[in-house]
């Protein structure tokens, strides 16, 4: 019983060190730096989903790391220039 408990405990402080780190990337997009950049978000559920579907169709799981990487790059460059326009043009979001 108490063994449960510590596993318990022990996951959810490993998970919540994880979200954590990924919680200051954000802040640091959005306070510091003034960009509002969510890739840090999207990136992980991306790169995850491709790994998946890859596996799931036979691929040896260290490729699909390759392609998860590609694509969360190629991704991450597409929002970087989509925001670059967006703040040029003085949207109000951006502002």
């Amino acid at each position: 019983m108490l063994e449960g408990i510590y596993l318990a405990i022990q996951g959810a402080a490993s998970q919540g060190i994880i979200w954590g780190i990924m919680t200051l990337g954000v802040y640091i997009t959005f306070k510091v730096l003034d960009f509002p950049d969510l890739t840090v978000d999207g990136s992980f559920a991306l790169g995850g989903a491709v790994s998946a579907i890859l596996i799931s169709n036979g691929m040896n799981p260290f490729i699909t790391l390759f392609f998860s990487f590609l694509l969360c790059y190629m991704f991450h460059q597409h929002h970087i220039n989509q925001c670059i326009f967006l703040k040029h043009h003085n949207y109000p979001f951006f502002v």
